[in-house]
């Protein structure tokens, strides 16, 4: 059979079951595509060989003149079915490597655009992302795991806000913790004047005892001088003698009660107080210092948080702009990290109309060298929308 497709639009092939339409589309999807497309039993059941030849236009693009494909499948010694291929060009030139040739030619899916309509949401947009030059997988990996990041972030700005915001203040507690020893070092020192000071005291005591000895000499000496005449001269020399020294002791005294009233005790009340209160001072201390740490971790949180969303939204308009910029091959189609869209949804809520023109707008900009695509579900379309697809091809 010899099959001509029009120079441009859809070519209906229709028939009755078993005319040979599914044969003829095959044969040419397994002379163009090769091994990966061809059954393993290609040749008619009680036939040794099998024969195809597909006629191409020139692809000046491509520098690629017309040419006719040769596919050949014959039985060999062990009766598998293997194939040959060969690309002649008119003036009977035979390509090397043919089979790579037609690779390059057909692309990624082959004849059949329903075979982006039946890959994955995540396969189809591999193929559209390769296909316009967006590759945003670097992106959306840097704004997934920021994201994540600025989440635990936020997360832990709230921790040290209500952690902050529970903590205790104390303002008059000092800034640096009150030292128990320097307290009882200063402690030490005072009682060490004050012990001395006593010493002192003391020997003031001493001397006023002296002093009333001394006095009382004097009396009994009197009484003696009033009561033994006789002995006048020996009271009068030991009067003398008491006088004497009652008056050294009264010099002594007199520069003991100055040094006395020359002493300064010092407040060791004071000091008591500090050392009963250096603890609970301590403890107010370090819970200002904790809650002023905690302000500053808050601080620097709401900062990282900030940074964060600012990378987010400029990773946004990075791919907004990309997408803006790249050559689709339909208008409204485009792809989130979902899949496919178009005209903003699923594609798979697009109508089939729109989905088999979308399908071929793919195919035919994967290989614009060979514009021909096979379309094995059209006999499921409706007169009207394969007109619609018709004439999208047309176009």
């Amino acid at each position: 059979a010899r099959v001509e497709p029009k120079a441009a639009g859809a070519t209906i092939i229709g028939g009755t079951n078993s005319a040979g339409k599914s044969s003829l589309l095959n044969s040419i999807a397994w002379t163009l595509g090769g091994d990966k497309l061809c059954p393993k039993h290609p040749i008619r059941e009680g036939q040794d060989k099998a024969i195809c030849k597909v006629e191409l236009s020139e692809d000046k693009e491509r520098m690629f003149p017309p040419c006719t494909v040769i596919r050949t499948w014959k039985k060999n010694t062990k009766g598998e079915e293997v194939s040959s291929l060969q690309i002649k060009t008119l003036e009977g030139f035979t390509a090397p490597a043919p089979q790579t040739i037609l690779d390059n030619i057909i692309g990624t899916l082959g004849f059949e655009p329903e075979r982006f309509l039946r890959a994955s949401s995540k396969e189809q947009a591999k193929i559209l992302r390769e296909l316009v030059g967006l590759d945003f997988t670097g992106l959306d990996q840097e704004y997934k795991d920021l994201y994540e990041e600025r989440t635990g972030i936020n997360k832990r700005i709230e921790q040290l806000k209500a952690r902050y915001e529970g903590m205790a203040f104390h303002p008059d507690a000092p800034e640096e913790p009150v030292s128990s020893a320097e307290l009882m070092a200063e402690l030490a020192a005072r009682e060490a004047i004050t012990k001395q000071n006593n010493k002192v005291r003391e020997a003031a005591g001493t001397c006023r005892l002296s002093v009333q000895q001394c006095e009382q000499r004097k009396k009994s000496a009197e009484e003696a001088v009033t009561e033994a005449k006789r002995v006048l001269a020996e009271a009068e020399s030991s009067l003398a003698n008491v006088v004497a020294d009652l008056a050294d002791t009264i010099r002594a005294e007199e520069l003991q009660l100055a040094a006395v009233a020359a002493l300064v005790d010092p407040n060791e009340g004071e000091i008591r107080d500090k050392i009963t209160s250096a603890d609970e001072t301590n403890r107010k201390q370090r819970e200002n210092s904790d809650k002023a740490q905690i302000r500053q971790d808050h601080t620097a949180a709401v900062a990282e948080a900030e940074a964060a969303t600012k990378r987010l939204d400029e990773i946004k308009e990075e791919k907004r702009l990309a997408t803006e910029a790249a050559k689709w091959p339909i208008s409204g189609l485009g792809f989130n990290e979902d899949g496919v869209t178009f005209n903003g949804r699923e594609l798979s809520q697009a109508s089939t109309t729109e989905q088999m023109k979308t399908a071929i707008a793919i195919r035919v900009a994967l290989s614009p060298s060979l514009q021909f695509a096979i379309l094995r579900d059209g006999s499921l379309l409706d007169a009207e929308p394969l007109a619609a697809v018709a004439d999208f091809a047309a176009q």
